[in-house]
């Protein structure tokens, strides 16, 4: 911010790259204010896939995002996460472009023709960020072909959510049909949709995450871990800790600093690593595969649609018995 400032009160003209990785939320309150000319300063971080953006193209994707958020300032997060989803989902019809930039660049994208799961993602994952609802891109194989989903840590007391979980707003991307098929996938849901397949690092992690009980996690442990060290588990464990939850990333770091450095690095005791494992099954059970019961979404659906939409309560349960018909009739995608 100071240096934007000093740019504009002496009129710089040389080019200046501002790295956006920092109070990134401070800067862009601060940017969607500037009226004088800015073309010679350029931005690049996270947001921008650490590709140079102009500052005038950040500003313009910032103002649409918040434009786009706005409806949605007083729901719950669980609310908010549905209200992004949908946005996101009925954003524009899926089409690629001879240039994949156009079709997967958020800031291409927020104004053309074209998107693909990429794309979808990332305008999801902006959209949840402008909430602070902890998200990340996470990328799988479909057919043989890269494909992008959100992973998502989300807490909402309202309807008693707290978990990791996952969503695919391009496979519910229909602008003639409001489908949420897809819209939260527990880690079961998403490793059993037909299909696709995972490294096997991943299957690992999946076929652990789907334990019932301490126990079963160590038993798991046991026949899945393919001579694999405690050290190689413990990291493959961490994995959606380390792409979502934040706050346990920071005390489980602080905790054991170690698990900070490159595993090479790691040299402690069995005790010190069982200790860890017993964590990581407990946290698996608490906070990995929550169902959420259709009700509870549905209920969730329609709290939004009624806060969002100008429409009255009897036009409200038409539209909702329409939409829950609509996608009973769907299931997950088939061999």
């Amino acid at each position: 911010i100071k240096i934007i400032d000093y740019i504009l009160k002496n009129n710089i003209k040389n080019k200046v790259i501002i790295n956006l990785e920092k109070n990134i939320d401070d800067f862009n309150d601060y940017i969607l204010n500037i009226t004088k000319p800015i073309d010679n300063i350029y931005v690049v971080g996270k947001t921008t896939l650490y590709s140079e953006k102009k500052l005038s193209d950040h500003i313009k994707l910032e103002k649409k995002i918040k434009n786009l958020i706005l409806p949605a300032i007083n729901l719950s997060p669980f609310e908010k996460y549905i209200y992004c989803y949908n946005i996101t989902k009925n954003y524009k019809n899926y089409k690629e472009s001879d240039n994949p930039i156009l079709s997967r660049d958020l800031y291409e994208i927020i104004d053309n023709d074209y998107m693909v799961c990429v794309g979808f993602s990332d305008l999801f994952g902006k959209l949840l960020s402008s909430f602070k609802i902890e998200n990340s891109l996470i990328c799988r194989s479909f057919n043989n072909e890269g494909h992008a989903r959100r992973i998502v840590y989300l807490k909402d007391t309202k309807y008693n959510i707290e978990g990791i979980y996952f969503a695919d707003p391009t496979w519910d991307n229909d602008l003639n049909n409001d489908y949420f098929k897809y819209l939260i996938m527990t880690e079961h849901d998403e490793y059993n949709i037909k299909n696709y397949s995972r490294a096997d690092n991943y299957k690992r992690l999946s076929i652990l995450s789907n334990s019932d009980s301490i126990v079963e996690f160590f038993e798991y442990i046991d026949i899945y871990s393919d001579n694999l060290n405690k050290k190689e588990l413990i990291e493959i464990l961490l994995t959606y800790i380390k792409l979502v939850d934040f706050k346990t990333k920071k005390d489980l770091f602080n905790k054991y600093p170690f698990l900070s450095n490159n595993i090479e690095k790691w040299n402690e005791d069995e005790i010190t690593y069982n200790v860890i494992l017993m964590y990581l099954g407990k946290y698996i059970l608490k906070y990995i595969n929550n169902k959420i019961d259709d009700s509870t979404i549905w209920k969730a659906i329609k709290e939004v649609y009624r806060q969002t939409k100008s429409i009255d309560e009897e036009e409200l349960d038409i539209l909702m018995n329409k939409i829950i018909d609509e996608n009973k009739k769907r299931t997950y995608k088939n061999k």
